[in-house]
Order: structure tokens, then C-alpha cells, then sequence
């Protein structure tokens, strides 16, 4: 089931939450996703944020599960520090999610760094800062782009009922000098190998996206 729709089981309705999952690499990166993960449900609550290894199961094989819950996201979020810009991993989701998802449904999020040193194929889309207007301006979006969204005055309280408590704990990963990478180039390898194909095929699918938009502007 590709949207947050209802679904059908014994002839009775049941509804499927808007599945939003949220791309990381490196500790604050990981923080800022696991803070989105535990607040966005309190301002959509039409919404079940995946974080990536909290989507995967211990013994599960990890290209398999990855792509299953890439292939389930309805939206994404992705997390972004200058220390992660290039990170593989990184642009191996990102080029898998923005294939398929629409502009108003994928969001690259600037931990810490501006819109304008944003470049490359994610700059097509609509970035965000951690700050409150941003914030809000993207879970309004989600909201509309979700069959079964609240009304707008519905989320904008809830943000503001919740901005607060999110507020602290993003500034509190913000004032971090440094990431710190989750696993060292030596511990990926074998995981870079395995993606080296996918990557490509993604690049090229990138590559026709930037086209695509360039046509557009």
C-alpha cells in the first residue's frame, strides 16, 4: 500500500498511518532523527516515523530490511550535518527516497549549515532549518500532502503545544562542536560493496530528476 490510505481486512475498514521515514549518519545526525521519531506523532498524528535502525530487526539481513522499509516510506526526512553531506549511506537513501517520493513530501534537513551551502541533486528539493518557522512550514506540508491530515489550525497548535519541549532537546544537540561517525570506513566497506550497484543505478536516477526540475524552473 503506497499512501496512507484506508485499508480493507474482512470487509471492515482500517487505517494506515502516513509512514515518514527519517535518513541519518553520524551521532548528532542520529539525534536529531530520534527526536523527530519521538515529537512528530504529538504534531501528526496521522504519522509513524521510521528511524533506520530502529526499522530493522536484530538477525535481519540489512540491505534487505533497509530497502523494504525505503520501499514503505510515504515521506522522509532527510538529516543532514556538514560532516554527513557526502556520506554514502546517506546519498544511497536519499536517491532511493527522492526517486519516488513527491517535493512535498521529502524534506532535507540542514542540522547545521545554511540553504545556500546546500548543493547537488537534494538542493532541487525544499530544505528546512531546525527552527521553529521551518518546522512548522514542514509538518504543514506533510499534513495537506496526507489523505487523512487535520485541519491546519489543528496543527498549528499542536506545534505550538510541543514546540517548546523539541526546541530544547534540538538545541541541546545543536551546541555539539562535532559528529561522530557511527561506524568507521573499515566496518562499511563490506556494506559499500554490497550497495555499489544500487548506488549507480541511483545516480542515474538522480540525474534524470535534476533534469527533470531544471525543466520545470
Amino acid at each position: 500500500m503506497a499512501r496512507n490510505e484506508r485499508g480493507s481486512r474482512g470487509g471492515k475498514e482500517t487505517f494506515v498511518a502516513m509512514k515518514i521515514f527519517l535518513s541519518w549518519s553520524g551521532s548528532k545526525s542520529r539525534s536529531v532523527a530520534e527526536a523527530l521519531a519521538e515529537f512528530t506523532p504529538l504534531i501528526l498524528q496521522t504519522a509513524r516515523p521510521l528511524v533506520a535502525d530502529a526499522a530493522i530487526s536484530a538477525g535481519d539481513r540489512w540491505t534487505t530490511s533497509i530497502m523494504s522499509a525505503l520501499g514503505e516510506a510515504q515521506a522522509a526526512i532527510i538529516c543532514l550535518t556538514k560532516d554527513n553531506i557526502t556520506n554514502p549511506w546517506l546519498a544511497f537513501e536519499a536517491g532511493a527516497l527522492s526517486g519516488k517520493l513527491q517535493s512535498s513530501r521529502f524534506f532535507p534537513l540542514l542540522i547545521d549549515f545554511s540553504v545556500r551551502e546546500l548543493s547537488g541533486p537534494l538542493a532541487q528539493f525544499q530544505a528546512v532549518r531546525p527552527e521553529r518557522v521551518d518546522l512548522l512550514n514542514m509538518y504543514l506540508a506533510l499534513n495537506a500532502a496526507s489523505e487523512f491530515g487535520a485541519p491546519r489550525e489543528v496543527i498549528e497548535t499542536l506545534f505550538t503545544n510541543t514546540w517548546p519541549r523539541l526546541d530544547q532537546r534540538l538545541h541541546a544537540i545543536l551546541e555539539r562542536k562535532s559528529d561522530t561517525p557511527e561506524v568507521s570506513p573499515q566496518s562499511a566497506l563490506p556494506r559499500l560493496k554490497e550497495l555499489e550497484t544500487k548506488l549507480a543505478e541511483l545516480a542515474t536516477k538522480l540525474d534524470e530528476l535534476v533534469q527533470k526540475y531544471s525543466k520545470k524552473a
